[in-house]
């Protein structure tokens, strides 16, 4: 199709597979009275950097996320303030390299002013396509066992 046959990707690392990945939790449990209970827990994530595709070209970025709790609970009442993301991580947690069907083949005419060449690649234009993560986020919440 394009004139390039070489598919050799020997030594490349595989897609969308962290290398190295770290995962820690703690939690303290506390009275605060004969009938009240505190907590307290945090967790942190770590993530390498992923490669977009088997060519070993793009690359997420590595990933650091750090989340907690804080609360108490009472008889069957439980009360907490959780933040998630508490960093603010901003790499996408997913990506990958696809044909922009929107723009189609062709995409650079020769009439467009500035342009040295024609768009005529065989495999049409490339696009990045990744998923956004969550920003931080903070909260209260309230639950009742019955």
């Amino acid at each position: 199709f394009t004139g390039n046959l070489s598919c050799d990707i020997s030594g490349n690392k595989v897609p969308l597979t962290s290398e190295h990945q770290v995962s820690l939790y703690t939690q303290a449990n506390f009275p605060i009275t004969d009938s009240m209970n505190g907590f307290i827990n945090a967790d942190f994530t770590h993530e390498s950097s992923k490669f977009v595709q088997v060519h070993n070209l793009m690359e997420t970025g590595a990933t650091n996320i750090l989340s907690g709790q804080i609360g108490v609970t009472y008889d069957n009442i439980r009360l907490e303030i959780f933040g998630r993301n508490l960093t603010d991580e901003r790499t996408p947690p997913a990506a990958t390299r696809w044909f922009d069907l929107l723009e189609g083949f062709n995409t650079i005419s020769s009439q467009t002013p500035g342009a040295t060449s024609v768009d005529r690649n065989i495999t049409g234009p490339r696009s990045t396509f990744l998923s956004y993560r969550r920003g931080r986020q903070i909260g209260a919440r309230i639950q009742v066992d019955f």
